[in-house]
């Protein structure tokens, strides 16, 4: 492997919500890099980096559609869905309106899907039609969380498994830390307040980044070195299938950064039935997208292309992500479940200069941030659990 001189740049620059809902000062924690900033990995090293604000799902690479870009419901479908819940504007002082470099860019954006799609990007997906928006009026008081079942795909035994494996484990194990959050936050419902809120939300945006970022890297890196050999426009994994696919799925990440606002003026406890139904929404989705590639992706690598490739592949991965920002943390999070076989084997293949003695520093700054975020939740549920008993 190469051991290329160039450095790593991470630090996500600061920007608005998905969909042109309110911005919030960023609370710093589960952040590297200063907003705004380009700090390389010789300099991260050196420095423990600060805190800056993380834009949810965006994409930074102009190939690749970001969450901003796919479709999502107009203005109007928005209010006939919160239509039941809607509240006088004097009470909701802690929603921002949205800039109008952010309405220019939006505006921009729909225009290029129109254009692509004619209009018609939600045909036959089943997600945009009235019965559903009707649907969507009445929600129940409470619910019972629907924890998906999540197993964690074979890795290790078959390379052509693995490349995607790496991901889709890494994924699994973030929706599990996800639902033990929501877990923890329903045994101390009526004590929910908004700064649990707010702390969710921390760790959200570092979820809902990874997900866009393995969206971006399948774009980007592992499709394109697939059809290089064998083309995909014939099975369920075409452009066609995928993007549709995803688009259901980024609609729904943008539901649940809409819920935000919702929290904030309503009781917590009170909304968390509704947050928790859009939850359960992605999870299959994610789930079911997942399975789609098992079923086909290993078989083509297997039967095109050979053991050497998974480490090619991988390279191409760190190439394509050192020039973005939060590269680090895209990199911890897809190994952090490794064992420390699989581990070494994985930063043999993946990382290159400054990124070997790194790692172990961007591990542990996120396990301080974002891996405690879930701890804090868990441990906020047994408290409040004992000073019950204790009453």
């Amino acid at each position: 492997m190469a051991s290329g001189g160039k450095g790593v740049k991470f630090g996500r620059s600061g920007s608005s919500k998905i969909s042109g809902s309110a911005d919030k000062p960023a609370s710093g924690k589960g952040m590297f890099g200063r907003a705004g900033s380009s700090i390389t990995l010789g300099q991260a090293a050196a420095r423990s980096g600060s805190a800056g604000a993380r834009p949810r799902g965006a994409s930074e690479s102009p190939g690749m559609m970001g969450l901003d870009e796919y479709p999502k419901m107009t203005a109007s479908q928005s209010a006939v869905m919160f239509a039941s819940e809607s509240t006088p504007a004097q009470n909701q002082p802690r929603v921002k309106s949205k800039s109008k470099r952010e309405e220019l860019r939006t505006q921009k954006m729909e225009k290029v899907i129109n254009d692509i799609t004619g209009d018609n990007y939600f045909l036959g997906t089943g997600e945009h039609g009235s019965k559903k928006m009707a649907a969507s009026k009445s929600y129940k008081k409470t619910v019972v969380i629907k924890m998906p079942v999540v197993i964690a795909s074979p890795y290790g035994k078959l390379w052509s498994v693995d490349v995607i494996a790496l991901y889709h484990n890494a994924l699994k194990k973030e929706l599990q830390d996800m639902y033990g959050i929501v877990e923890a936050m329903y045994k101390f419902q009526i004590n929910l307040g908004f700064e649990d809120i707010e702390r969710f939300y921390t760790w959200w945006e570092v979820f809902e980044g990874f997900i866009i970022d393995y969206f971006d890297i399948e774009e980007h890196v592992l499709f394109p070195y697939i059809s290089e050999r064998v083309p995909l426009g014939n099975t369920k994994l075409s452009k066609t299938e995928r993007t549709t696919l995803k688009g259901r799925m980024t609609r729904t990440l943008r539901e649940i950064d809409d819920m935000e606002d919702s929290f904030m003026n309503r009781p917590p406890g009170e909304m968390l039935p509704r947050f928790v139904e859009f939850l359960d929404q992605f999870s299959p989705r994610l789930l079911g997208y997942f399975h789609l590639e098992e079923t086909i992706v290993p078989n083509v690598l297997q039967r095109n292309f050979e053991v050497q490739d998974r480490g090619r592949i991988q390279s191409r991965v760190f190439d394509f992500l050192k020039n973005r920002k939060y590269a680090s943390e895209t990199l911890v999070l897809q190994s952090r479940w490794l064992n420390a076989e699989h581990l070494k084997i994985w930063k043999a293949e993946t990382l290159k200069g400054t990124a070997r003695v790194s790692y172990n520093m961007w591990r542990m700054k996120l396990e301080k941030t974002h891996q405690m975020i879930v701890h804090e939740f868990k441990q906020r549920a047994v408290e409040d659990e004992l000073e019950a008993l204790q009453a």
